[in-house]
Parts: C-alpha cells; structure tokens; sequence
C-alpha cells in the first residue's frame, strides 16, 4: 500500500479513536516531517497509532539506503521522540 495511503488511514483511525483524540494528539503530517528532516536519505515505510490506557504512541518504520530498518516511536501528544529500535 502506498505510504500517503497509509498515513491517511492511521490518520482516520486517529480521529475515530474518539471526537476528541484530535485536539489531543500533535497532526501525524508534523512528526512524519521531523522524521523525514531527521533521516533525510530514508524512506517511511509505515505509520501507526497505537492506544494503550490512554495514551497515544505514533509507531514509525523507515528504512534506509543501507537497508537499516528502523522504528520510530512518538509521543503522539507532543511528539517528542520516546525510543528508537533498529531490526
């Protein structure tokens, strides 16, 4: 699936977490720009939201030129950078 296809689907399922999650959470637009300012020779491979008590974590892979895949994880109320993990 194309990566615009799949931010905008995490996108929906953020907004239909409930009416209010979108004044809660920062645009996924803006940390997938930071990401891509971060990493300027890497490629997003996917994006998620995840929900847990609570809490809301942006999940992002990239991947490389090298091959390196990397997740990304984000506050998604602030989108300060909470942990990376190389595959």
């Amino acid at each position: 699936m194309h990566t615009v296809a799949r931010l905008l689907l995490v996108w929906v399922a953020a907004v239909s977490f409930a009416p209010a999650v979108a004044d809660v959470i920062v645009p996924l637009e803006k940390v997938v720009d930071e990401v891509r300012a971060s990493y300027p020779d890497s490629k997003v491979l996917e994006a998620e939201l995840k929900e847990k008590d609570h809490a809301f974590t942006y999940e992002i892979e990239i991947v490389d030129k090298a091959g390196v895949v990397r997740e990304l994880y984000f506050d998604a109320r602030n989108g300060e950078l909470l942990r990376t993990k190389q595959e």
